[in-house]
């Protein structure tokens, strides 16, 4: 069927007990058993779907198979995975816009791709850790924080965490082009309450975990090297805006490698456990046992029946972690960040407008304050609203 020429499958390296196989037509990716993909091989080499559908049952015939259920699972299941928008990385995005495409990225990465030297990489990591060590035990006044910051101050430091964050996303695309895959562009997204840059991995699938890993931690690589520059730079000048951005740099390590969230850290446990999207078969997970505990069982098993020993234990104690996590996340600190910042945000507004009466300079740091609160706010605001449109969705599509 020409529905289906295009199909491309291959065999997905995960944890699994059973095969499982990647399955990809243009943009779209999805995983599926050996009894899919044989369904898939019949609807490929068929000429039309009632053909196909013999053709499938004649090699199931030992099963309870029937022409009116295999019929149902293409029209209910196959076809829409095929024909619905372009699975990219975005998706996992309230909002997203590319800034620049593959092709102007590739000017970059087919040159960095030199760098991913396995004695390199790790004499980096090496480094790194060491003069990082060193900074936190011998810098001056480490975590000392001055309230009179300049303009000129804050506006290097978002700058650097631009550049920082670019260079971070230029170590995937090099890694993908390491691994002999094509990355997408790069952009900008919205992440719950996180504005974050991003790039378009999702062809990275088909390599094996091991690989896989290497893309994900080529970020932190990357950056890495400009932390052994900047540490190197700070203990010969000792300047106030190097240290801001030494430890700006390490937070960026803490929320990047968070496993929980769906940044670099989330991916990393994902191809170590392997077990594909970890967030939904979380709740799979969680839905099985409430459904059990209330004597209804449903007809798949979640994947933790499915998998390694090992992997199975791992994948168990990140479900528990990462719904308290998001729990704690979600009902505990934007509520208290939330309630914290508009119980001050009308305070500094009216020392703003005072300020402005009396036609004198507010201080700088009344200015952050009230920009990066209402900056906050609105993310806050957006992340709810987009939500609440989704929920609204799902709630017609069910009546």
């Amino acid at each position: 069927m020409r529905q289906f020429e295009a199909l491309n499958i291959t065999e997905l390296c995960s944890s699994a007990l059973e095969k499982r196989y990647l399955v990809s037509s243009q943009n779209s990716f999805f995983e599926a058993n050996q009894v899919m993909v044989d369904l898939l091989v019949c609807l490929r080499n068929a000429r039309s779907k009632d053909s196909a559908i013999l053709m499938f049952l004649s090699s199931y015939s030992c099963y309870n198979f029937t022409y009116d259920k295999i019929n149902d699972v293409i029209d209910r299941v196959i076809i829409p995975k095929l024909t619905n928008l372009p699975q990219t990385s975005t998706r996992q995005f309230l909002y997203s816009k590319q800034i620049l495409t593959s092709e102007q990225v590739d000017c970059w990465s087919n040159k960095l791709v030199l760098l991913f030297n396995k004695h390199c990489i790790i004499v980096v990591f090496l480094c790194a850790i060491i003069l990082d060590l060193l900074f936190f035990v011998e810098a001056p006044n480490l975590l000392v924080y001055h309230s009179s910051m300049s303009i000129f101050t804050i506006l290097e430091l978002l700058s650097f965490v631009l550049i920082s964050s670019f260079i971070h996303e230029l170590g995937h695309a090099s890694a993908c082009k390491y691994c002999k895959v094509q990355h997408g562009g790069i952009g900008l997204g919205i992440y719950f309450n996180f504005p974050v840059l991003y790039t378009d991995v999702t062809q990275i699938w088909s390599l094996s975990r091991r690989k896989r890993c290497l893309v994900n931690v080529a970020g932190i690589y990357f950056q890495c090297i400009l932390l052994i520059i900047l540490i190197c730079f700070y203990f010969v000048c000792v300047i106030d805006v190097l240290r801001y951005m030494v430890l700006v740099l390490n937070i960026s390590f803490f929320l990047t490698l968070n496993p929980f969230l769906k940044f670099d850290g989330y991916w990393l446990a994902t191809d170590i456990l392997g077990v594909p999207n970890l967030h939904k078969r979380s709740k799979d997970l969680v839905k099985y046992i409430v459904l059990k505990m209330r004597r209804k069982t449903e007809n798949e098993k979640p994947d933790l029946l499915r998998i390694g020993t090992k992997e199975r234990v791992a994948f168990f104690m990140y479900v528990i972690f990462v719904n308290v996590f998001m729990f704690y996340y979600l009902c505990y600190v934007i509520p208290r960040l939330s309630y914290t910042f508009l119980s001050d945000l009308p305070d500094e507004v009216v020392q703003l407008l005072a300020f402005m009466s009396n036609q004198a300079t507010p201080p700088f740091a009344l200015v952050r304050n009230i920009f990066s609160q209402v900056m906050f706010l609105a993310l806050v605001i957006y992340m709810l609203s987009s939500y609440g449109k989704f929920i609204i969705k799902k709630i017609k599509l069910k009546k």
